[in-house]
Formats: structure tokens, C-alpha cells, sequence
């Protein structure tokens, strides 16, 4: 058995550079980390599963 929890996490669109990035719920960005623009758009929430591996310490991201 591994440790694991939900994390919800923003899909969000720039208008600038037209491209998706994701933010952490509480810890959104100001601007698009690729281009600068403030000009964002929130698409959806999501949550990806997080996992540390008992086995082998490592970080699993599941959707």
C-alpha cells in the first residue's frame, strides 16, 4: 500500500501565448509562466491522485 491523497488542481488557458497550463487550488498564478500575459481564463478543476511509493520513495502522478 502506498500513501496517497487527491490534490485539485486548475486547468487554466492564457489568451496571450493560447496555451493551457495547470495552477494549485490557493496557489494561483498572477500571469502565464510562458508568456507573461495576465489575460487567463479558468477552463476546469481537476484532481490528480498523488502517491509516494512505500517501496521505493518515488512520486506517482495518476489521473
Amino acid at each position: 500500500m502506498n500513501s496517497n491523497r487527491g490534490i485539485e488542481v486548475y486547468k487554466s488557458y492564457c489568451n496571450g501565448c493560447n496555451k493551457p497550463f495547470y495552477e494549485l487550488m490557493d496557489y494561483e498564478l498572477e500571469e502565464c509562466p510562458r508568456c507573461g500575459s495576465k489575460d487567463i481564463i479558468d477552463e476546469s478543476i481537476l484532481t490528480k491522485q498523488i502517491e509516494v511509493s512505500f517501496d521505493t520513495g518515488e512520486i506517482i502522478v495518476k489521473d
